[in-house]
């Protein structure tokens, strides 16, 4: 599922400020790094499991775009 930090502080009723303040109160870190961490933690996990090629993990976890 793929979404910009825009799209989803829009959906929640909140400012892109205040949805970053919020994720990075609760995590620690951005939400753009929030996002990317768990993309490629999911792609790793296919990796691992060999449920997936290389190419198919990168472009599921949209690495290389930075919509995020």
């Amino acid at each position: 599922m793929l979404f910009c930090i825009r799209e989803l502080a829009a959906s929640l009723g909140i400012s892109v400020r205040t949805l970053h303040e919020a994720v990075r109160e609760v995590t620690g870190i951005s939400p753009h790094r929030y996002v990317r961490s768990k993309r490629l933690s999911r792609a790793r996990q296919k990796l691992l499991t060999g449920s997936t090629t290389s190419v198919k993990a990168a472009a599921h976890a949209d690495v290389g775009n930075d919509r995020t």
